[in-house]
């Protein structure tokens, strides 16, 4: 996770970036004295949802995003076992007001939507991996513009995704083994 994650300004997890907090501002730093745009970090491996605005200092406004060198999605899994945070949902929003979305519970994925006018994900939650009825239902959206910085709410999930990959056909064998179908759009 690139994003901070703090309770009590005490970071809760040094195997993220959290852990190498000079290096994050050095990077920070680049983009911002380049005014490099459309910052999209994608981030899997800790089994939870989450959808971060990247704030450069405390010059941050979670209200209007002032201040975020660009914006973080974190994909749920599929089938591993969630992480467990010792915390609940509840604190870690209250601690970090760059943390627009948060699920430590339900497995899933995101769909990504990126095109030259914003880039849009799409959050789905799946029953428990071991559930033979495959189901997935949309749990959240969100956007950033292009030449934005933060995210913004979506009213909903992306029109440009194509949808019947959510309700494919499995195999009634199927066990841990999941397709994984990338859908790419050509960007002008």
């Amino acid at each position: 996770m690139m994003a901070p994650m703090e309770l009590l300004g005490i970071a809760v997890s040094g195997d993220q970036w959290d852990g190498y907090p000079a290096e994050r501002q050095r990077l920070y730093s680049h983009i911002m004295s380049n005014n490099i745009q459309n910052i999209v970090v994608v981030t899997g491996d800790i089994h939870s949802s989450w959808a971060n605005d990247l704030p450069y200092n405390s010059s941050y406004n979670e209200d209007t995003g002032a201040g975020s060198v660009g914006i973080e999605m974190i994909t749920p899994s599929v089938t591993t076992a969630n992480f467990p945070f010792p915390i609940g949902e509840n604190l870690l929003q209250l601690s970090n007001d760059h943390v627009k979305y948060l699920n430590l519970t339900d497995h899933g994925f995101i769909l990504l939507d990126l095109n030259p006018s914003r880039a849009q994900g799409d959050w789905y939650h799946t029953p428990e991996p071991t559930s033979a009825n495959y189901t997935a239902s949309i749990a959240a959206s969100y956007y950033v513009n292009a030449g934005e910085r933060h995210l913004r709410t979506a009213s909903a999930a992306s029109p440009d995704v194509p949808h019947a990959i959510l309700a494919p056909n499995l195999p009634q064998n199927i066990d841990r083994e999941f397709e994984v179908r990338v859908i790419t759009k050509e960007v002008m």
